[in-house]
């Protein structure tokens, strides 16, 4: 079981991202127990799999429509090569906080430029939450 930080740790994405997946119904609810919500291996799974689709720049819509499509039994290998998008359309994801994650094209940035992009955010994150205004 997983609260909703822990999920996001294990997916690598963000609570925002989660939250908006859930709205969309890309990815289902919590589950609700006397202690609260939880969500369970089977949201870990298809999270990872939204995250990873949404990375290469999936429009939710048809993440939705896949998923939706295997959960009617319908074999996954006959609707992947269907989301294969041309190079123009696809993006990687660097993920800045629990809360931000940066979106771009691939190549876009060099690895020393993320580097810096990730150092710059630190550094705003540290200055905002020292007080700071940025």
């Amino acid at each position: 079981m997983y609260d909703l930080e822990s999920l996001t740790e294990a997916a690598g994405t963000t609570i925002r991202d989660v939250r908006y997946y859930i709205q969309r119904g890309v990815l289902p609810p919590p589950l609700n127990s006397s202690n609260g919500s939880y969500y369970t291996e089977d949201h870990l799974e298809r999270l990872r799999l939204v995250v990873e689709l949404a990375g290469k720049g999936v429009p939710l819509s048809r993440i939705k429509y896949c998923l939706d499509q295997v959960e009617q039994g319908q074999d996954a290998a006959g609707l992947l090569p269907k989301l294969d998008l041309p190079p123009r359309l696809r993006q990687e994801r660097l993920l800045l906080s629990n809360e931000i994650s940066l979106h771009y094209p691939p190549d876009f940035f060099n690895e020393a430029e993320l580097l810096d992009i990730a150092g710059f955010f630190q550094q705003l994150l540290t200055a905002k939450a020292g007080g700071g205004n940025g």
